[in-house]
């Protein structure tokens, strides 16, 4: 009987060649891995940088939006403003215009009611306020000449006169002052009558 012995030559090879195939195939694993790993964080950069740039977008169409609604708004802000001046002046016109006095109609009367021998040397008015009303009083100051007339008796007929010419105007007529004095280095008398106006 014969017995065969192998030799296997080719073993230490083989070994080395399995080895270097494991090695090139980890290889090839570890680097398609790391390709994989570079190529998912590109896209998820790329990505996130598409995201950014939108959102900059966004943040800058949202800016332009702000200017034009605080422009608006400043706008509105200054019409208000305008608004509120011009009621403000309606509310002082208005009030002017139902506080007005007539002067042509009550300097008309007055006029017509002063007897020769007396002059009127200023008009003026004042408001008196109450509880329930305001009263337009007319201040009427001047003088009477004693040559002319006598100051009682010019005092007592520019009274009456107020009433009946001015009976649809004044509501009340009072003599407040008689004195005697000077005016131009001639004897007079001051007078001054308050006249309230009929609302």
């Amino acid at each position: 009987m014969i017995e065969i012995i192998e030799i296997n030559i080719f073993k230490k090879r083989l070994e080395k060649y399995i080895k270097r195939i494991l090695i090139l195939r980890a290889l090839i694993t570890y680097l398609f891995g790391l390709f994989i790993v570079f190529f998912l964080s590109y896209l998820i950069f790329f990505s996130n940088k598409i995201i950014i740039e939108r959102i900059k977008k966004e943040i800058a169409d949202l800016e332009k939006k702000i200017m034009l609604e605080k422009i608006v708004f400043e706008n509105l802000k200054q019409s208000d403003e305008k608004l509120r001046i011009l009621c403000q002046k309606c509310s002082l016109y208005k009030d002017e215009h139902q506080n007005r006095i007539l002067w042509s109609k009550n300097l008309s009367v007055i006029s017509a009611s002063l007897p020769d021998g007396m002059w009127i040397s200023k008009l003026s008015y004042k408001k008196e306020y109450s509880n329930k009303s305001k009263d337009f009083i007319i201040i009427i100051e001047g003088y009477i000449s004693p040559f002319f007339i006598r100051p009682e008796r010019g005092c007592s007929i520019f009274a009456q006169n107020l009433k009946e010419i001015g009976k649809n105007l004044f509501e009340n007529v009072s003599l407040s002052e008689i004195a005697k004095g000077k005016f131009e280095d001639n004897d007079v008398y001051y007078f001054k009558f308050l006249i309230k106006l009929k609302k």
